[in-house]
């Protein structure tokens, strides 16, 4: 693994971990695949993906999204299109590398991070997308986690906000958890993996809630038939319903896959036997459609 840096569209630098396989590169290099980070997560929490990815054939290429870890940019500010502007330059920095295959550029995603997938996916320079307990549309996913009221009051709080911005006032910073209500089993996560990587503690704005409200990956399907789409859920996720998942497999055109892990929870994807059946998966799907090698690129 080498850490790797390259220009976003906004101008900052974005930072990378590169994972390759061990040896010497293919001809015409390794098939990539990008990994899409989950909503102020660090590259650092990914090593045990990009493994996963090597120990497969595939190069494994994980961003910090700009404002998040060792990128640049403002710090806490999370507007999804940004983050898919961020993924589209990830594919551009792999066609500068020789030993990648620019060719053969697949995403995979977790979390929010699946949602950046699959808006990224329209992309012609990816060939496949890979979505785990991912979601369609922001507004679904936070008003699935709230109650009515909670529901109403959120949406107000979050609209009085862009109301005073338009008189000239900043927005309001808050705690991430204020926009993401985790249930134990999250709030547990975020504080582990906040001690063990200090720097990925942040706080955003109510306009970052605003355009995560407003983001719409799913209106990006159905690709072209001849782009595959694999959607993995944890059956027992609580923080994104299963039917997001369920939604975008429906509207997918091409080759296309869902697989609900019953007995696991959100973040059980990252470790243990529900990270090693979500890799049993992603390794099945990439060998049916992006094979290390596979000349189809």
């Amino acid at each position: 693994m080498e850490t790797v840096g390259f220009p976003s569209p906004a101008g900052v630098v974005l930072a990378a971990d590169l994972y390759l396989p061990i040896g010497d590169s293919p001809p015409g290099g390794h098939p990539v695949v990008v990994v899409c980070l989950g909503w102020g997560s660090v590259k650092e929490l990914m090593p045990q993906w990009g493994a996963a990815l090597t120990s497969m054939g595939y190069a494994a290429l994980v961003p910090d999204y700009r404002g998040f870890g060792a990128s640049g940019g403002e710090r806490g500010r999370c507007f999804p299109e940004e983050h898919v502007e961020d993924i589209r330059a990830a594919m551009g920095f792999v066609a500068e590398r020789s030993e990648l295959d620019a060719g053969r550029i697949s995403l995979l995603g977790v979390s929010y991070g699946g949602a950046v997938a699959v808006a990224a996916g329209v992309d012609r320079r990816c060939r496949l997308v890979i979505s785990v307990v991912g979601y369609g549309s922001g507004e679904r996913h936070l008003s699935a986690i709230r109650n009515a009221e909670q529901w109403r009051e959120f949406r107000h709080r979050v609209a009085e906000d862009g109301r005073r911005r338009r008189e000239g006032e900043p927005s309001e910073t808050v705690d991430p958890d204020e926009i993401l209500l985790r249930d134990d089993e999250a709030r547990a996560w975020r504080r582990r993996v906040e001690r063990q990587y200090p720097h990925m503690a942040f706080r955003t704005t109510l306009e970052s809630a605003e355009q995560i409200l407003a983001f719409r990956p799913e209106r990006h399907l159905p690709y072209s038939p001849s782009k595959p789409a694999m959607f993995i859920h944890a059956g027992g996720d609580t923080m994104i319903p299963v039917d997001e998942s369920q939604r975008m497999w429906r509207r997918a055109a091409g080759p296309k896959r869902l697989e609900v892990i019953v007995g696991i929870g959100h973040h059980e994807v990252h470790h243990g036997e529900g990270f090693e059946q979500v890799m049993d998966h992603v390794n099945d799907w990439l060998s049916q459609h992006l094979a290390p090698d596979s000349d189809a690129g």
